[in-house]
């Protein structure tokens, strides 16, 4: 990242936790989880906008996100969120370029999130882990650091869990099934996360 997208992405999470100390009086627990250096993929829960800013002003280390390919279909905020590390996914099938991202950044000790859901959840329940998330953890073997967001009327509440590995899924090749497993896996360390809350 250049010198002008190590200023944007200060100032912008910066700002990103004023506002949540100020205005949401958020709570943070589990701080002393956040591993220091190594591949890190952080995998949260999904339930409002907030969510990516939230986790890149938690987190101790400069987080990769993926969004969205429309969101870059702006010129301007397509300069701006690649300065600041963000790179573009198409929803709705298999993105091999955003899956090659992913690796490189993890190959090269960076941390990555992912919201496993893929989407904002509508009822604030916890949803399915998709295949693409899944087959990111497997292939990389990265670290995972579970992370749960709770609104609780104007107030964010968050918990962030410690880092586990699924090595036991390592090299083999799972059925649809054993995949499937993988992600309730996932998904009950976020919830164990978000009932800490």
């Amino acid at each position: 990242m250049n010198i002008l997208g190590n200023i944007i992405y200060g100032f912008m999470y910066g700002s990103a936790w004023l506002y949540f100390t100020i205005v949401h009086n958020w709570k943070i627990k589990g701080k002393e989880n956040r591993p220091d250096d190594g591949p890190l993929i952080i995998m949260a829960n999904h339930i409002t906008a907030y969510d990516p800013p939230i986790v890149g002003s938690i987190m101790n280390r400069k987080v990769y996100f993926m969004a969205k390919k429309e969101l870059f279909e702006n010129p301007f905020l397509d300069k701006i969120l690649r300065a600041i590390g963000t790179f573009p996914v198409k929803r709705g099938r298999p993105d091999r370029s955003a899956f090659r991202e992913s690796f490189r950044l993890l190959n090269n000790n960076k941390v990555i999130c992912i919201f496993p859901e893929g989407t904002r959840s509508k009822n604030g329940e916890l949803g399915n882990a998709k295949a693409g998330s899944i087959m990111i953890a497997l292939r990389s073997e990265a670290p995972i650091l579970p992370v749960g967001i709770k609104k609780d009327g104007r107030q964010f509440k968050i918990s962030i869990g410690e880092a586990f590995t699924l090595d036991e899924f390592y090299g083999e090749k799972l059925s649809r099934d054993e995949r499937k497993i993988v992600g309730e896996k996932i998904m009950k360390k976020i919830e164990k996360e978000i009932e800490k809350i």
